[in-house]
């Protein structure tokens, strides 16, 4: 909300319907798939209950890793082990 109401243009993708209908309702503009979202922005933040998600999101089929990344900016904010962060930052 507060990226909103400073004026940035902010995508979101949750796998959850009542999570986007509630940034919705504070502008965000809501992308149906994760890959959608890393296409549209140019910074994408993580924020996953778990390591297991993350790798999912990011290796699965149409995972982030399939997606054209250069010049974007993925910050993860998940809970994750070192081991995993820097596997998944070598895709």
């Amino acid at each position: 909300a507060n990226l909103v109401r400073r004026g940035f243009e902010t995508f979101g993708f949750d796998v959850d319907p009542a999570a986007t209908d509630a940034v919705r309702s504070v502008g965000v503009q809501n992308v149906p798939t994760a890959a959608g979202l890393v296409r549209r922005a140019q910074v994408v933040i993580l924020s996953l209950p778990d390591e297991r998600v993350l790798e999912a999101l990011v290796t699965g089929p149409g995972g982030l890793m399939h997606e054209p990344m250069q010049g974007k900016v993925i910050v993860d904010t998940t809970t994750t082990t070192v081991t995993m962060a820097e596997r998944l930052a070598g895709e």
